[in-house]
């Protein structure tokens, strides 16, 4: 009966399940070890994707196209070492090289399925936006963590497509540090001012940002910036800046006339920007220093054989061998090398309005004291001539006071209102003497900041003050540079890139601190990038 029951169904059933049983006690369950197997495979594919998103950020950080227009889904198989030569486009181009580097991704990578191979032109929009969501929450988080409140710097921009742009961003204080960021681009239909104010709100809704937490604003036209452009319209001036542009043109429109003046002066030719001081500064300088090189160079022009070529460097060598030119070159290079520190300050990220109005005032300072020394030097010399040049300098001298009367002070009472949270202001340290041993004279307003951040309870009042001056902008020249990185990003070769591409990469190359983070760790994106749809291949458990 033993052996017929042996041989039954009924106790092979029986025994293999308890050999099953045995078995689960030693190497776990069936459950745990599908489990196990499957933790093993989402590790693998998390590393191949962080990979992956690492060669996008990189493209994005760069400035470069991740594809070409040739470009398929799938990379050519590595044959006895050897790949296919044809060029797929940055992004693709990288996964090859991490192919021929890395063995352990290569074979992660080749077990991919076809259709599920993570390169497509879908799948780096969205490697790219989980990464810009990143860096917006990062910087969204940091807004929370400190004051909560913000300033807004708009300015608008045309770009290579033709499509109004406007670029976002934020000023902020973080741990004592004043941070402006770039937010992103909006695409504008219309330029009105309903429909700029509903894209910005709609824009600072969507970021996450509260609008009551807006303290200041800036945008593009700003007084600070246009000081100098109405100063050269005086005519003497314009005449002269005027002069230095058409130069600078002639010689910019030829490579040949552009090597002569480079083989002349050993430098290229300084260009003109309306809004920007610094720029007309360094090409004046340009032609104090290297004035008899580049009459040397228009001489030379002289002699070509195209007739209109040779007339318009006759015409410019005489208009800057003239005495009035020389002067006013040099009267400009004096005002604008008193006026050119302001100019550069002005454009930092760190500068705060406290030290931003003693700019001014030490900046105006200068510029009247010039001014009031006329009566001593207008009558030293008998001589017309010299006497007509010393009326032009004056002339000058004046514009640009009365420019920066007009343009600094129409604020004077919210900015001396601003200077009294100065760790100086006698204001200040008489609301504060109970902290009064904590206002050393060489504190910066940060550093201020983050010694009354250690007592909160106590100088909370003082502290939310000094947090509002920190967070107001002092110019644009954030939301200028942005338009640098997006004429760079959006060329004519990828013209047709969409708004929320663009702003996503023109987000990760001008935050390059956070984005650097992302490059070196890229969990985060992978989290954000595994949530956005269902994947064909497993990331998360």
């Amino acid at each position: 009966m033993a052996k017929v029951h042996d041989k039954c169904d009924t106790h092979k059933l029986a025994l293999a399940k308890y050999k099953g049983w045995c078995n689960s006690k030693i190497q776990g369950s069936v459950t745990t070890m599908i489990d196990s197997q499957i933790r093993v495979e989402v590790a693998k594919n998390r590393t191949m994707l962080k990979s992956l998103i690492r060669c996008a950020i990189y493209c994005a950080r760069q400035d470069i196209g991740l594809r070409l227009h040739s470009e398929t889904t799938e990379i050519p198989e590595i044959v006895n070492n050897d790949i296919a030569t044809e060029n797929k486009g940055h992004f693709v181009e990288l996964v090859k090289l991490l192919c021929i580097e890395s063995q352990t991704f290569c074979s992660a990578y080749e077990a991919l399925p076809k259709n599920a191979k993570y390169t497509s032109k879908i799948i780096q929009n969205d490697m790219i936006s989980a990464a810009s969501t990143v860096i917006a929450q990062s910087i969204l988080k940091e807004v929370q963590e400190g004051s909560k409140i913000f300033s807004l710097i708009v300015d608008e921009a045309r770009d290579d497509a033709k499509l109004e742009q406007m670029s976002i961003c934020i000023r902020y204080v973080h741990n004592s540090v004043i941070k402006e960021r770039f937010l992103g681009f909006v695409e504008l239909k219309e330029l009105n001012a309903n429909a700029l104010s509903c894209n910005i709100k709609l824009f600072l809704n969507n970021f996450g940002l509260d609008l009551s937490n807006c303290v200041s604003q800036s945008y593009d036209g700003a007084s600070v910036m246009s000081v100098l452009v109405d100063v050269s319209r005086k005519v003497e001036v314009h005449d002269t800046i005027g002069l230095l542009e058409a130069v600078y043109a002639f010689q910019s429109s030829s490579t040949l006339r552009y090597q002569v003046f480079f083989d002349k002066t050993g430098s290229k030719v300084s260009m003109h920007c309306d809004t920007r001081w610094v720029s007309k500064f360094k090409s004046i300088r340009y032609f104090i220093n290297n004035f008899t090189l580049v009459l040397t160079a228009l001489k030379e022009c002289t002699e070509s054989s195209k007739s209109k070529e040779a007339a318009e460097a006759k015409g410019l060598l005489i208009q800057m061998n003239s005495l009035k030119t020389i002067v006013l070159l040099f009267c400009l290079d004096y005002i604008l090398s008193l006026v050119n520190i302001l100019s550069l300050n002005l454009q930092t990220t760190t500068l705060d309005y406290s030290r931003c109005a003693k700019l001014i005032k030490s900046t105006m300072e200068q510029l009247i004291n010039l001014s009031t020394s006329r009566k001593e030097k207008q009558n030293m010399s008998s001589n017309d001539t010299e006497n007509e040049f010393k009326k032009v300098f004056f002339q000058i001298l004046d514009n640009m006071n009365n420019e920066m009367i007009y343009r600094f002070t129409q604020n004077n009472e919210i900015l001396n209102y601003i200077h009294a949270s100065d760790p100086k202001s006698k204001v200040l340290k008489n609301q504060c003497l109970i902290g009064k041993s904590l206002f050393l004279d060489n504190l910066t307003l940060s550093d201020l900041h983050q010694q009354i951040s250690n007592y909160v309870e106590t100088f909370g009042h003082v502290k939310k003050i000094i947090e509002l001056v920190m967070a107001i902008p002092v110019s644009s020249a954030s939301a200028e540079r942005s338009f640098s990185t997006m004429r760079r990003v959006k060329t004519y070769l990828r013209s047709t890139m969409k708004s929320s591409r663009l702003s996503s990469l023109t987000l990760l190359s001008i935050d390059f601190e956070n984005s650097d983070k992302l490059l070196k760790d890229p969990t985060a994106v992978l989290e954000v990038f595994a949530s956005m749809k269902n994947r064909r291949i497993q990331f998360q458990i």
